[in-house]
């Protein structure tokens, strides 16, 4: 290798980087976005509209009505959020607990949001990544952008839940060079 092509080397290495840089921004930007929006169906099931509140709410008392009367505690909206994922979301350890005693599936996974521990630790609740981990919840498990609830914690910067993650095993952090 001459001298000349160590600069243009090192200036393609820079140049490489800063576009990963970007990449990783703008997939957190979408991720959180995708998070964010607010689930809209024209036409949802009711029982289904009703437990997903309760859920977010923490009613427990709301949701032991509707899973008394035969709704599948893992139904989901059409966006593939579990009543699960949407008390993991929103922080609600009671309904969460429920759920689970419920027998609800603690790595359901929605194509968009992933799994209820990613969306805990996402959303910076480590009370309930610890709860879902106590459940048997995959610690290493990615979405469809090859990320983990490690990768979404340290995103979030949830060092407690960093730290549970780990504790626990977790070891990989997804494909952040993943398209």
């Amino acid at each position: 290798m001459n001298s000349h092509s160590s600069p243009m080397l090192s200036s393609i290495r820079e140049v490489t980087r800063g576009l990963r840089c970007c990449y990783h921004l703008v997939a957190c930007g979408i991720v959180l976005l995708v998070a964010l929006w607010p689930a809209v169906d024209p036409d949802p099931h009711p029982q289904t509209t009703a437990i997903s509140l309760a859920a977010g709410r923490g009613d427990v008392a709301a949701m032991d009505r509707l899973l008394r009367s035969g709704l599948n505690v893992d139904c989901t909206d059409e966006y593939g959020m579990t009543p699960l994922m949407t008390a993991a979301r929103a922080g609600q350890l009671g309904a969460v607990q429920r759920l689970l005693a419920a027998g609800a599936r603690v790595d359901a996974c929605s194509p968009l949001f992933g799994t209820p521990l990613m969306l805990a630790a996402l959303y910076v609740h480590p009370q309930i990544v610890h709860e879902l981990i106590e459940h048997g919840a995959h610690v290493d498990a990615a979405n469809e952008f090859h990320h983990t609830a490690l990768w979404h914690a340290r995103v979030s910067g949830d060092n407690e839940s960093v730290r549970i993650l780990i504790a626990a095993g977790a070891v990989d952090e997804g494909d952040s060079d993943a398209p």
